[in-house]
């Protein structure tokens, strides 16, 4: 089980979230990566994922950081949910891909008759 921590700040180490989240530094390497991906914006957006190895960690961690804040910024923490790879749409430019298969549609659903 995983769990995903958004929003944060541009200078957070793995350690702050590891003292945020009451981690001991010797667990955070196999616990806890930060990952970096940068929008269509060029803003690069920041998370982490730390893995839980039981659900009822998992809940104490989520009821225990729910409005958490790290660095003045609010963080979403939230249970990680995995997509699927072959889901086009949950990318963040799938709206500036071209569409590889044949248009589906016949005629323009709202013109005016």
């Amino acid at each position: 089980m995983n769990l995903f921590i958004g929003n944060l700040p541009s200078m957070t180490t793995e350690g702050d979230l590891c003292a945020l989240l009451r981690l001991s530094q010797r667990d955070a390497p196999r616990r806890l990566r930060i990952f970096k991906k940068a929008d269509r914006a060029g803003r690069t957006l920041r998370f982490g994922i730390v893995h839980v190895e039981t659900d009822a960690d998992l809940r104490k961690l989520l009821d225990r950081n729910r409005s958490a804040e790290l660095q003045g910024q609010r963080l979403d923490v939230r249970e990680y949910l995995s997509r699927a790879a072959g889901n086009e749409r949950r990318a963040i430019d799938w709206r500036s891909r071209p569409w590889p298969h044949a248009e589906r549609r016949v005629s323009e659903r709202r013109a005016n008759p």
